[in-house]
């Protein structure tokens, strides 16, 4: 009797450290990719990105003008959970803004990358779609596609 509770006790307890081990180091590379983010738009900034679909006449498209960006990320398993607690009670759930955010941005990053490589200096009719990759069996962890397109012109 008393070996059971024992038992009840180191494995609540290992895995609320686990849940806690997670928490942290998601959070520190979550802010570390911030800051990569941040570093490499200020990079990139040369690089303008128009929504709308009329190039101008004096805009020469690239050798491969269809250029895009993908990504996929995830949260930390705590975030999830603490976000499916907030779903019973309804609100903003932060931490899948910020996992949208950091998608979107990331995508448009590597839009830019690609089209640096290729000479380009303005991409036009950008679009962004987004996705949730999680649907299915588990999701535990919610996890979000993002793809960014355009025309890469210099």
């Amino acid at each position: 009797m008393m070996d059971s509770g024992i038992d009840l006790w180191f494995n609540f307890g290992l895995t609320l450290c686990l849940l806690l081990l997670g928490f942290i180091f998601g959070t520190i590379a979550e802010r570390r990719h911030f800051q990569s983010i941040a570093k490499r738009e200020k990079e990139l900034s040369y690089i303008k990105i128009y929504t709308h679909k009329n190039i101008p006449e004096y805009a020469r498209a690239v050798n491969e003008p269809l250029v895009s960006g993908f990504v996929v990320l995830s949260t930390d398993y705590l975030k999830s959970f603490l976000s499916s607690v907030r779903k019973l009670f309804g609100g903003r759930i932060r931490s899948y803004e910020s996992l949208v955010k950091r998608s979107k941005r990331e995508a448009v990053l590597r839009l830019k990358e690609k089209a640096r490589t290729q000479g380009a200096k303005a991409v036009y009719n950008v679009r962004i779609d987004t996705t949730s990759v999680s649907k299915g069996r588990n999701r535990a962890v919610v996890t979000v596609e993002a793809f960014a397109y355009g025309t890469a012109v210099k």
